[in-house]
């Protein structure tokens, strides 16, 4: 009996945190969050553009693919639907699934920009997202200077497609490109980069920019002052 009654006296004799203990613990946790967040968003956008990296060469072996079946030409667009680049290598089964369209940074952006990209293919109700543009030097609708492969002289400097804010990306609108999660799809909306409009890297702290693809099917992250000032149309 008297060793159970030691005990109960040891258990009512144990400390509590002060509230100024508890504040301190708080306050620590909350550094070490501040601190940790920043890389843990790094990371995020690090995975985000190796996906949209992984899906834009998907594009470009699928594109040569299409162009080994009609004499070097690219998939073209018209001024009735541009997202026909897309249908047209969709009906010849370059690819399976139009899953790869869809940039994995695409959620982060606004959601009505977002509708821009949305579209519904003919003949079926599921709706897609065409996260990407293609060069219109290339495959139209307008303006093409080089239509087949064997046109492009310089395949490794020369844009092909990459982020944007439309499925066609003129070079008289690159802003299409640079400002990629922007809200500008048609018109003359020249203006500077701003990084809240980029595609990647635009809340991580990175630099903020576009993933592009070149003629060669080479896909690399460029920021935004070079698209604006060094990507190459044609």
């Amino acid at each position: 009996m008297e060793k159970t009654a030691v005990t109960n006296v040891g258990c009512f004799n144990r400390r509590a945190f002060t509230l100024i203990e508890l504040l301190v613990v708080i306050a620590i946790i909350s550094i070490l969050a501040g601190l940790l967040l920043p890389a843990l968003n790094g990371a995020k956008s690090a995975a985000r553009k190796s996906g949209c990296i992984n899906n834009q060469r998907q594009i470009a072996l699928a594109t040569h693919m299409y162009a080994d079946d009609f004499k070097g030409a690219f998939p073209s667009a018209d001024n009735g639907d541009h997202t026909l680049w897309i249908k047209r290598m969709l009906n010849t089964k370059s690819f399976s699934t139009l899953k790869i369209f869809e940039d994995p940074a695409e959620r982060e952006c606004r959601p009505e920009y977002t509708k821009l990209r949305t579209f519904t293919l003919q003949g079926q109700t599921n709706q897609f997202i065409g996260s990407y543009g293609i060069n219109e030097r290339l495959a139209g609708p307008n303006g093409v200077q080089m239509p087949t492969v064997q046109s492009v002289k310089k395949p490794v400097t020369i844009f092909f497609f990459g982020c944007a804010t439309y499925f066609i990306a003129p070079d008289w609108d690159n802003e299409r490109v640079y400002n990629a999660g922007g809200p500008h799809p048609i018109g003359v909306t020249i203006s500077p980069p701003q990084k809240r409009y980029a595609r990647h890297g635009s809340g991580s702290g990175s630099k903020a920019g576009s993933i592009v693809t070149y003629v060669d099917g080479h896909a690399k992250f460029e920021n935004q002052v070079f698209i604006e000032k060094q990507l190459r149309w044609y």
